[in-house]
């Protein structure tokens, strides 16, 4: 594939793929925006592309790249939040961003309304091969931003990048950890069976209304009750444990101590931004029923792409790592379209670093 005279050169250094020659999923890289033939002219702008189909990648890359752009293509949100931060700490910016809906990590449209948190004035386009009807009329209500369907040629592209409004990264929010979104106490999840049998719901109940209790599941499978509890510290912690233990018919069959995931810190802030604009927004639209319990054990040293996948369904309702970063616990809500949850468990099963899924279902017995 020929680019060019004026190609832009973009050299990977570390935790790259490679697609035709092309970087697909960058997370360092060497940029240069000086044209390598000086007779050209001036670059158009600064292209981010996130999409999941290394085709869509590779043609929008070195299309746009003929046209005069800078482009550069990420494979996944999370990737292109390293570029975003690596490029500012380098003094560059994008002046465009370009996305997919069907994200590997996350949905596309929620990922732009989080980086139009955090960057309000950045152009974007929406591409969608799907011609969602409903998607056109809810984009054109936010600033700088198109949308394309269907089938999309370069032309059709660039043409929409230039009924854009001017902007840029340049103006986007520093890149630092906010600390707003994450909890200082300590939690933990116990594991309970139910040893009473008459007397089980009256004891489901005393969990329920413990004075420590975040919530209470009672669980269908080997565990009978999920609880999770929160207290100052790690020895108030413990001591809600004994009581616990100290009730009768209750049987704790293990404790994981809730932990912060080992996350980059511009993917600790997208998170916590995504929180703000995203998460919270959808709770106070509709109440959420969780629907079972997901425990996925885990290789420590993957933690973040794993965490973040899980962190980032739709259905996700709480998201936690336990036992030192070999686990999440994950409530997630009700599925109502038939085949979800086994969609899920496929999803994250074939995630590189998990080892084990499994599913509890819960079983509603008390009104909230």
């Amino acid at each position: 594939m020929s680019f060019g005279s004026n190609w832009t050169g973009q050299v990977c250094m570390a935790g790259a793929e490679w697609d035709d020659g092309l970087i697909i999923k960058p997370y360092l890289a060497f940029h240069t925006d000086r044209q390598l033939d000086t007779g050209r002219n001036p670059l158009k702008g600064r292209v981010l592309i996130i999409d999941h189909e290394a085709r869509v990648r590779r043609n929008l890359t070195a299309g746009l790249t003929e046209e005069g752009y800078f482009a550069l293509a990420c494979a996944d949100g999370i990737s292109a939040i390293h570029e975003l931060n690596q490029a500012r700490s380098m003094g560059l910016h994008y002046d465009y961003l370009i996305t997919g809906i069907l994200l590997p990590d996350i949905n596309g449209l929620k990922f732009l309304k989080t980086i139009r948190k955090m960057c309000p004035e950045l152009p974007a386009l929406v591409l969608s091969r799907f011609g969602d009807e409903d998607l056109p009329e809810s984009l054109v209500s936010e600033q700088n931003t198109g949308y394309l369907t269907s089938s999309f040629e370069t032309s059709d592209v660039v043409q929409a990048l230039s009924e854009l409004p001017s902007g840029s990264t340049a103006t986007c929010e520093e890149m630092a950890v906010s600390h707003g979104g994450i909890s200082e106490l300590s939690r933990a999840f116990l594991n309970i069976k139910l040893t009473g049998f008459e007397k089980n719901i009256e004891t489901f109940s005393r969990l329920y209304s413990m004075k420590n209790s975040l919530s209470c599941h009672a669980l269908r499978g080997d565990v009978d009750v999920l609880l999770q509890i929160q207290a100052e510290s790690g020895d108030e912690i413990e001591s809600r444990v004994q009581e616990v233990r100290a009730i009768e018919g209750v049987d704790v069959l293990s404790v994981a101590t809730v932990e912060k995931p080992e996350l980059d810190s511009v993917v600790e802030q997208f998170l916590n931004t995504y929180r703000k604009v995203v998460t919270a927004k959808e709770r106070s639209q509709k109440r959420t029923d969780p629907a079972s319990c997901i425990f996925v054990d885990i290789m420590p040293e993957r933690i973040q792409q794993i965490f973040t996948t899980a962190f980032f369904i739709d259905q996700t309702v709480q998201c936690e790592v336990v036992d030192k970063g070999a686990g999440l616990i994950c409530i997630l809500a009700d599925c109502r379209s038939a085949g979800r949850t086994p969609e899920i468990i496929e999803k994250l099963s074939q995630l590189e670093g998990v080892l084990r899924v499994r599913e509890a279902k819960i079983i509603s017995l008390m009104n909230n």
